[in-house]
């Protein structure tokens, strides 16, 4: 679901109406939401540094993971409300997944945004190595702790030579994998209760 909208007002008076009294949210409420966010964002920016953000960002999506929000996290509590970016996308290129890595935080750092950690992992020169790396990092991120690597890492794959991104994918703690299965078995079961009327004490 997505918004458009030139500024907060613009924002307020045309869908908050829409969820502002709906005894539950409606289809609009998470993009409510995120739009406040990145206009707060916005908020502790000057004229000249929003119209180079504006510029900058023509025919480009900026994705990024909304944080903070109490009622819209699931395992992990983020203490900053806020927007953690982590990848740009040339809305009319099909031939690339997103913009090379190290250009785009520069960007973000550029504009002052707030983005993910991330770090080089290495370079391969066959399949073989690349199968070897890609084990030791899978096991690396399994094996640590959800208070430290949150819900995991994401691994990109570029080619050495022009940086372009080829592939990208999700790696899970096995920490994580655990809690949010039991997650879903208890709200399953809770919301089975309650279709047959059962309180839980």
């Amino acid at each position: 679901m997505a918004l458009i909208c030139k500024n907060i007002n613009d924002l307020y008076d045309n869908f908050e109406p829409l969820h502002k009294n709906s005894y539950k949210p409606t289809r609009y409420n998470i993009a409510f939401q995120i739009a406040l966010c990145w206009f707060d964002i916005l908020e502790n920016k000057n004229e000249e540094e929003i119209n180079e953000i504006k510029n900058y960002m023509n025919n480009k999506t900026f994705c990024g993971e909304y944080c903070g929000n109490q009622y819209h996290e699931h395992l992990i509590r983020h203490t900053k409300h806020t927007i953690y970016f982590y990848s740009i996308v040339e809305n009319n290129d099909k031939n690339n997944i997103c913009l090379p890595i190290e250009p785009t935080f520069e960007i973000f750092k550029k504009f002052n945004l707030e983005y993910v950690n991330y770090s080089y992992i290495g370079t391969y020169k066959n399949k073989n190595e690349l199968f070897e790396g890609i084990q030791k990092v899978y096991k690396s991120i399994a094996e640590k702790s959800i208070l430290y690597e949150e819900e995991g890492d994401v691994l990109y794959f570029a080619n050495n030579n022009d940086k372009k991104v080829i592939s990208l994918c999700k790696v899970k703690t096995l920490e994580y994998k655990i809690y949010r299965k039991l997650r879903e078995k208890i709200k399953n079961e809770l919301n089975m209760n309650r279709k047959k009327n059962i309180t839980i004490f």
